[in-house]
Parts: C-alpha cells; structure tokens; sequence
C-alpha cells in the first residue's frame, strides 16, 4: 500500500475514534421534551402530540423497555443507530459509484466519505439528542429505498423492498417527502443511460407518488391534518422572501457550522469549500450536476423550519441532506490523485473533528444541569403548585427546558405536584454558567405574569438564574 493511502487510512481511523470520544452515551443525560415523549411511549402511547411518527415512537417505546429511565441507554442506542446509517452508507457509496462512476478505488472513496459522514459535525443535535434519532432513522429507510430503488432493474423483489422501506420512511419522519423527487431525478438518469424504458420508469414513478398521497391521506385521517399550522404557516401567509432565507440558511448550514464566535475555525471551512470547489471545475463527474441536484432537493421539507445560525438547534435537519453532501465528496474524490485526497480529507477530518469538540460540551452542560435540576426537585417537599421563572431554554442549540419541565417533575419525581405552571423562560443565546448551583431559601417571591407571587404552604416557586437555581418554599 502507497505510503500516501496509509496516511490517509490512519487518519480517518483517528478521526473515527475521536469522534466516538465525543458520542459517549455515559456523558449525556434526558434533555427537553424527551420528558414529554419519553413517557408516552412507555404508556404505549402513538401518534404523540398531534405527530406522525409511530416508529420513531416504537423506537423510543423499546428504549424504555431496555433502559427505563437510564439516560445513557437511549443515548447508546442513537450512537448505533447512527454507526448502523453509516454502515448502509458505506455501501451505498459503493453501488452509486459502480453504477454511475469509472473509478477503481471503490472500497477507499467509499470508505473515505463514511468516515466523514460518521464525524460530520453538524449531525450532532440528531445523535447527542434523544429524540433527534427520528432524523437518522428516516436516513436509514432512505438509503434502503433508494438503494433498492437504483437496483429496481435487477430483479422484481428490489422495487418492492424499495417500496416497503419506503413507506417505513414515511411513518418515521416528514424528510421522507423528498424521495419521489429524487427518484424522478434517478429515472431520468436511468433513461439517459438507456438502461429502462420510459413505460417502466412511469409505472413505478407512479407507484411511489401514489404511495406518498396514499400516507399523507392516512396521515390526515389520524392527526386531522396533513402539515400543522406551525410547518405550514409561512406558505399559507405568502411570506416567500423567509422561506427563501430559511432554504439559503439550511443550504450554508450544510457546510458550515453555527455561525459562533471562531473566526478561524470558519476560515477553515471556507478555505476547504473553496478548494473542493477548484476540484470540482478541474475534474468535472457527469454523475455531479445530478447529485447537486437531490441535494437541493433534500432540503426542500424543512424551508417552512429553518435552521439557528447561532447554535445547534434544529440539525436534525442537515442529517440527510448532509448525507448527500458526502456522497458529492465521494465523486469529487473519485477522480483526484491520492495525494490532493489526502490533502483534502485531512482538512475535512481536523475541521469536524475540532468543531465536534466544540460544540459536544453544550449537551453534556444541557443534560448536566438538567439532572442536577431533576435531583434538587426530588428532594423537595410534597407541594400542589410549582411556579417556575426564567426557565432555560437551550445552551448554544443544546436543548435544556424549552418544554418538558412539568413533564420532568411528573415523570422523574417520586411527589408528583397537581400543577406546574411556566412564568417565563430565559432567552436561549444566554448560557448558563456550570457548575449549576442549586440554592434554597425560605422567603422569596417571582414575577408570574405580571404578578409578584410568594411561596405558601402548598406552592414552591423556582428561579433560574444564570449560575443557579433558587427554590423558594415556605
């Protein structure tokens, strides 16, 4: 083996194994509404909070099943689930590459980009957040449809597959509805390639649309809508020049990290874009255009959403587009020379690496001062109502109590107030400071609406600051 293929061999070993460094399930803890669907699914519980995921809830209705209420278990298994994503990646890679490509490294290339796909740093909100795994799992159903979708000529039972992995997608989550484009994007390039006819790729384009408008009908007879108000809001309001900010952002956030104070680590991401772009007009893939193309389109479910610049919230996201994003590494790379592969690779792997390290320590914090709370609460009084002001909402897009505070106390307390009511919450972009202290005090008072409220004999009130928590009780 070529000394310049060993460097890079070892170098995305190291990559792996820091970035398993950063994804330990022992470091992370429940975060958000993980307290509000956590616990419906152990109920048994489908269809939650007006939503159409029943496997993402199944998944998580498992988890409880294995792991009751141990935090690590549910963080283990998005860990594997992610490690499984990469794995069907990996041949994935492989079978777009034979199919479409003339490169002779196969195995390497392939390699190559899973690594990075594994390491992508802006996947960290679907791996180190509970219920950011319907994001991954939809990518698995995804990879398993397209892959047998490509392979549709190859004999009847590949179109089927397709079809049911499909439909799986479709009951996990809403990035699903980007597939049927993809797959008129595919089917055309099947037929530029001669290698279908137009009647068959008809028949089953046909098949797959009719099985989207036959899901989103089932959809809206179960949760009476087919996108809620919030996903939706900005069509219905003709508000374009924001969803065309939200698809710009969406696009710039696929490459680019949270746009946080660290000029240089951004200068090195502009700096390796911009080289993979000089690559890209030097070594042209026919097979390019199409892949930028499905990535577009990847994007196209969550314009009505958008993204934080400022944080890691909502890169859940990114997960599969940022897939497709690899697989164009993967053609770039399949016609460099080892040593301009090394060269970019390294860059690619240091960069995520560096901002994996960066940004994993918000949802250890996150979680941290979540179980410090959870154990304070406990240890409380029986009270009927807890008051609580300035609730945290995020750390830098690490979920903390944007919801799910009442749920926590529900859930994880062994008294169990009658009502908690939610004052007021603090503004995300406001860290707190950890260690968390957790202070109590005998008199005290909150604003709650406008109201100056005191503690009494059966209403506790909780004041989040910015370096602790103060429970007043009476």
């Amino acid at each position: 083996m070529p000394v310049q293929k060993k460097i890079i061999y070892i170098a995305s070993f190291t990559a792996f194994a820091l970035a398993l460094v950063c994804y330990n399930p022992f470091a992370l803890y429940f975060q958000n509404d993980d307290f509000i669907h956590i616990p419906l699914s152990a109920e048994g519980k489908l269809l939650q909070h007006n939503s159409f995921r029943p496997v993402c809830d199944l998944s998580i209705m498992l988890d409880y099943f294995l792991w009751k209420k141990n935090a690590w278990g549910y963080h283990f298994t998005n860990l594997i689930l992610h490690v499984t994503a990469c794995c069907i990646f990996y041949f994935f890679v492989q079978l777009l590459l034979k199919t479409y490509s003339t490169v002779k490294d196969i195995r390497t290339t392939s390699w190559l980009v899973t690594v990075l796909f594994f390491i992508y740093a802006m996947h960290s909100e679907p791996v180190l957040w509970i219920l950011g795994r319907s994001a991954i799992l939809a990518t698995i159903f995804s990879l398993l449809c397209l892959y047998f979708y490509i392979k549709r000529n190859d004999g009847r039972y590949s179109f089927i597959l397709s079809q049911l992995f499909y439909v799986a997608g479709l009951l996990t989550y809403e990035s699903v509805w980007a597939l049927p484009a993809i797959c008129v994007v595919i089917a055309t390039t099947t037929l530029k390639q001669q290698h279908s006819t137009l009647k068959k790729e008809i028949v089953w384009l046909t098949i797959i649309f009719a099985t989207l408008a036959l899901t989103l009908f089932i959809r809206g007879g179960f949760i009476h809508e087919v996108a809620g108000n919030y996903e939706v809001s900005y069509i219905l309001n003709g508000n374009y020049l924001l969803l065309f900010k939200h698809y710009t952002l969406l696009f710039i956030r696929s490459f680019l990290p949270a746009f946080i104070n660290n000029p240089v680590l951004l200068a090195g991401y502009i700096c390796t874009i911009a080289f993979s772009i000089l690559l890209f007009f030097k070594n042209r893939d026919r097979a390019m255009p199409v892949i930028i193309l499905c990535f577009l389109l990847s994007l196209l479910p969550y314009i009505t959403l958008g993204i934080d610049t400022n944080g890691t919230e909502s890169e859940r996201f990114l997960y599969f587009p940022t897939m497709v994003v690899c697989i164009m590494f993967a053609f770039l790379a399949s016609h460099m020379a080892d040593s301009v592969k090394m060269i970019l690779f390294a860059a690619l792997y240091a960069l995520h690496i560096i901002t994996l390290f960066v940004v994993t320590p918000n949802y250890v914090v996150a979680g941290n001062i979540v179980q410090e709370i959870s154990k304070a609460i406990k240890q409380l009084p029986d009270k009927k109502v807890i008051l609580a002001a300035d609730v945290p909402q995020a750390q830098h897009g690490a979920f903390i109590f944007r919801q799910g505070l009442g749920e926590m106390i529900q859930w994880l307390g062994e008294k169990k107030p009658d009502t908690v009511i939610i004052c007021s919450q603090r503004y995300e972009l406001l860290p707190l400071q950890y260690p968390y202290r957790i202070e109590k005090r005998n008199t005290g008072f909150i604003e709650c609406n406008n109201n100056i409220l005191n503690a009494s004999a059966d209403t506790l009130l909780l004041q989040f600051t910015d370096d602790a928590l103060i429970i007043i009780q009476k």
